[in-house]
């Protein structure tokens, strides 16, 4: 699965209910295929687009095999980014990046 695809399955799995009236960017860099992509969150829908917007409140660089263990749940990501191996870094704070991922009906990445 490409991370283009994992990214589009987030989209899915939103809970809309709890991001009613919430508006934020979410910009993904993967070092080893050399890919971004912003993620808009407004009006209860994750819009996904290639490239890295230059505005944003949320900035998580990492690697594709890092992202898809962090989302299949064999990692997660607050031991990733606090052990500080490298594999994770997220520019606007860990909890922003846990309240993220509260967006989404995780269940369905396994």
């Amino acid at each position: 699965m490409t991370i283009r695809t994992i990214l589009k399955l987030m989209s899915t799995n939103l809970k809309a209910e709890s991001v009613e009236g919430l508006a934020m960017t979410v910009v993904f860099n993967f070092t080893d295929i050399d890919e971004g992509y912003s993620c808009h969150l407004r009006n209860c829908v994750l819009d996904i687009v290639e490239g890295e917007s230059e505005k944003y409140d949320l900035k998580i660089t990492t690697t594709s095999g890092t992202w898809r263990e962090i989302i299949s749940q064999e990692r997660n990501v607050v031991t990733a980014y606090m052990y500080m191996t490298g594999d994770i870094a997220i520019d606007g704070g860990l909890m922003l990046m846990k309240q993220f991922f509260d967006y989404f009906d995780q269940s369905n990445f396994k």
